[in-house]
């Protein structure tokens, strides 16, 4: 029997949770910005301290996230050798 794919290939989901953590954080970042426009547009203060450490702990998500995947795909290249 003929196969497509090659004997080589892992399945891995690193790339579609890179992904959809990408997306997710997308999403939240837009929530953001519409959060800042609603309580400008009401002339209420902006807590800004309390946005940051959010947007760090993000940024965090997405840091992490993206080693794991460059380090899973350094492992693939040298697995293929």
């Amino acid at each position: 029997m003929t196969t497509i794919r090659p004997n080589v290939v892992k399945n891995s989901a690193m790339r579609f949770s890179f992904t959809i953590i990408s997306i997710g954080i997308f999403i939240v970042l837009l929530g953001i910005v519409a959060h800042i426009v609603y309580k400008t547009m009401g002339g209420a203060p902006i807590e800004w301290t309390e946005m940051g450490v959010f947007i760090g702990g993000l940024a965090a998500l997405l840091t992490g996230s993206g080693w794991n995947k460059t380090r899973q795909k350094a492992i693939e290249i040298n697995e293929t050798k």
